[in-house]
């Protein structure tokens, strides 16, 4: 099912990045699973990681600052 795609999904982002990945599962109508990547050490870091998982068809990655 879906959480199984976000497994495959978070070892493809962490073997790439080589960085921590974790998966939220949020629920509510439709439950969410979403691969996070971090910590991370600035913003130069973020950039660098969102071109390459974009070059690698992940789409368009947000950054979320908590």
């Amino acid at each position: 099912g879906e959480l199984n795609k976000a497994k495959l999904v978070a070892r493809h982002v962490q073997s790439l990045t080589h960085k921590a990945v974790r998966i939220q599962v949020k629920r509510g109508i439709k439950t969410i699973y979403r691969v996070q990547i971090g910590p991370v050490s600035g913003v130069s870091e973020t950039d660098a990681l969102t071109s390459q998982l974009t070059r690698s068809g992940f789409g368009e990655p947000m950054t979320v600052i908590q």
